[in-house]
């Protein structure tokens, strides 16, 4: 989990860099989590990228998706989150 002064990876929300004081959370995407798209050969290098993905994935394989990719829920307001809220709900076995 990031902090208000990192930038966090827009998947498993892991501290990636220091941003400075009101960065936006989940503003990249990490190696870790690029690598086991590209293993599946999905090519995801940033986060707008990856909220494309998402928001054209299918609803009801979303959440099994999201469990196999270690998805996790950001303290911090941000879209990505949001965008995965209105699409499968706030599921606890995302939080941190």
């Amino acid at each position: 989990m990031s902090h208000g002064d990192y930038h966090c990876c827009c998947l498993c929300d892991n501290r990636l860099t220091y941003g400075g004081v009101h960065i936006e959370s989940k503003d990249s995407i990490c190696t870790y989590c690029a690598v086991k798209f590209a293993l599946d050969r999905i090519i995801i290098r940033d986060k707008q990228e990856f909220i494309d993905f998402i928001s054209t994935y299918p609803v009801d394989r979303l959440f099994d998706f999201l469990i196999y990719c270690n998805f996790k829920f950001c303290y911090y307001p941000n879209d990505v989150d949001e965008i995965i809220e209105s699409k499968i709900g706030k599921r606890k076995e995302f939080e941190r």
